[in-house]
């Protein structure tokens, strides 16, 4: 595995372009915190995709997602694969890159190829959202195991505890939970949106159960998320692939020390081109690229990634992020599309899978998106106020009136 010198962190969400002084490297069983370091290398109790998350051959992870596809990460690359003890060889044609051509991510799909037959594993569901500040994942690879304790200084001087990487090693998961907003990760010709989580210390707080840092081996391992955030009984969906790990603080490049992060892409920004490939079913062309499809199976996923909530949204701002606009049986990317002003135009809002059957999208210009498409003219609620007291103003009037009128 290459090791990479200062990488480019690009946080989208803040607009900021940050320089790393630090050393990045190809991320690699996750080190856990947690014991001796020796443990979960048994799937977590009721977690059903453990199979699903196995080995190139030779070290390395990948991921399989089902109808004879793999997901990687790109600097892994495609060759033989091991799932469930069995090898599986590639399709060359089938090599899919993402993103930008002349700077893809570090992510790579590729199928089995169709002389062996494949691995019967259940299919995974992408994530169609990245997963929030603070949200519990699960972290699972075939990276290094851990090795003796680290107290080192950086090279500012600053103290660094850790865990230096062994020379093993093993199929393990671990748990984390994410920092920051999504961003895109800018390094060795890749362009990559991804999410972060960071090493903390069981001593320290805030550290997670089975706190994880990846090492070298776990890159094209695989990062869980629940498919709602706040419900830890909801099904699980691949939210990332580990692809790199940074060392913020400095320090040897074969530990992993407190502070240290794990970058994992963001599935769901590549969401519809794998559904293109792996469930064609699921998605539909339209004139501005992919869209997922009203009328797709149930199975595709994405009508139950709405969480159950209020929706209020504004044209000109990002959409609600749990709802899903759609015309002509497609699903479009409500927030552009809200900012062309084009209203609901034959089209209708689904919140949880369901048409909304009250105006669900109100408009900074005065209008309310209606369920079967129409736009309606609306008044803010003060305006309301306003002309119900110079209503009730003029009824009293024409009351005063009248009465003194009888009177004469």
């Amino acid at each position: 595995m290459n090791r990479r010198r200062p990488s480019l962190l690009r946080r989208v969400g803040a607009i900021v372009a940050l320089s790393l002084c630090a050393t990045a490297t190809l991320a690699g069983a996750v080190i856990i915190d947690s014991g001796d370091g020796g443990g979960n290398l048994d799937p977590p109790a009721g977690f059903p995709y453990w199979k699903n998350v196995d080995q190139r051959f030779g070290g390395t992870s990948v991921i399989y997602l089902g109808r004879g596809w793999v997901l990687t990460a790109r600097h892994v690359g495609a060759g033989i694969v091991v799932f469930d003890s069995q090898r599986y060889s590639p399709d060359p044609a089938t090599l899919t890159l993402f993103g930008d051509p002349n700077r893809p991510a570090d992510l790579l799909l590729f199928r089995l190829s169709s002389h062996e037959p494949w691995p019967e594993l259940p299919m995974l569901d992408i994530a169609t959202r990245p997963p929030r500040a603070g949200e519990p994942v699960l972290m699972i690879g075939n990276g290094r195991n851990r090795d003796e304790r680290r107290r080192v200084h950086s090279p500012t001087g600053q103290p660094l505890t850790g865990w230096a990487w062994g020379t093993t090693t093993s199929k393990r998961w671990g748990t984390n939970r994410v920092i920051g907003s999504v961003q895109t990760v800018v390094h060795n010709g890749t362009s990559t949106r991804a999410f972060s989580t960071r090493f903390d210390s069981l001593y320290d707080g805030g550290a997670t159960e089975h706190e994880a840092q990846a090492a070298e081996g776990d890159s094209g391992g695989a990062v869980f998320a629940r498919r709602r955030a706040n419900d830890a009984h909801s099904e699980w969906v691949l939210a990332g692939v580990m692809f790199t790990v940074n060392h913020p603080f400095g320090g040897s490049a074969s530990a992993a020390y407190y502070g240290d992060l794990t970058h994992a892409v963001d599935l769901s920004a590549y969401r519809r081109e794998i559904l293109a490939k792996v469930r064609p079913e699921c998605v539909v062309a339209t004139g501005d690229g992919l869209a997922e499809r009203l009328d797709a199976p149930a199975d595709c996923g994405w009508a139950e990634g709405a969480e159950p909530r209020a929706v209020t949204a504004w044209v000109g701002d990002a959409l609600d992020p749990d709802v899903r606009v759609l015309r002509d049986g497609a699903l479009l990317d409500g927030g552009a599309w809200l900012r062309d002003e084009m209203l609901l135009r034959d089209a209708a809002l689904l919140r949880n899978g369901t048409e909304q059957r009250e105006p669900a999208v109100r408009g900074k210009d005065g209008v309310d998106a209606r369920r079967d498409g129409s736009a309606e003219r609306w008044m803010p609620r003060a305006a309301w106020v306003v002309a119900g007291l110079v209503v009730a103003a003029g009824l009293a009037t024409l009351i005063i009136t009248l009465g003194s009128r009888t009177r004469r």
